[in-house]
């Protein structure tokens, strides 16, 4: 059940970054000058998969941390969560 939900809410994503490609959803200055919407989506598609389906994984590497025992739980969370925040980053250095 709970990869059919991360499925299901990556599917989107995969979708507009792959597949979809258009330019329908492009207009700059959106919310902010050098914004547009389809980085807005992507960004709110993407943050419930990262944290709501990443979440079992965040309990585990929190439990391994505390008990000094590092697993491949956090290897996980540290991927993707720095993939996650270095995408951001790169998001809102392209606006400034």
């Amino acid at each position: 059940r709970a990869f059919l939900r991360s499925f299901l809410g990556a599917a989107p994503v995969l979708f507009l970054t792959m597949i979809y490609r258009g330019d329908r959803l492009r207009s700059p200055g959106f919310l902010l000058p050098g914004l547009d919407p389809q980085t807005v989506l992507l960004f709110l598609l993407a943050t419930p998969v990262q944290f709501v389906s990443g979440a079992t994984f965040y309990k585990h590497a929190w439990r391994q941390l505390r008990a000094n025992n590092l697993g491949m739980d956090v290897l996980v969370v540290l991927g993707t969560t720095s993939a996650y925040l270095y995408a951001i980053f790169l998001t809102l250095r392209g606006i400034a």
